[in-house]
């Protein structure tokens, strides 16, 4: 979770993917305050994602004193098993991932 004081930078290469993706800052900025879960990324970068319908929002992002840098964004298939790790659980019938908040 970001605290509220710190800065939400868009890189231009982030801006670029998400007009191309059709991801708004404001979905953006409502995922990394609000995400469902985060983890580390590559090179320092961290990676938070939310579960938004049958997709999952994921932003990469460097956090540092004062601002977070956003890296990109884009969505994901929800299906993945490792999207869903600490809050998962199996549909019996259909074999899908259901977010659920413990």
């Amino acid at each position: 979770m970001i605290e509220d004081e710190k800065e939400i930078i868009f890189h231009p290469y982030a801006l670029y993917k998400m007009n191309k993706r059709n991801i708004s800052k404001q979905e953006v900025i409502k995922m990394l305050k609000e995400p469902h879960s985060i983890m580390d990324g590559k090179y320092g970068r961290r990676l938070s994602q939310r579960v938004c319908g049958h997709h999952v929002l994921r932003v990469i992002y460097e956090e540092y004193k004062d601002h977070i840098l956003v890296i990109t964004a884009y969505p994901a298939k929800a299906e993945r098993k490792d999207i869903w790790e600490g809050c998962e659980y199996r549909n019996k019938v259909s074999g899908r991932y259901r977010y659920t908040e413990y």
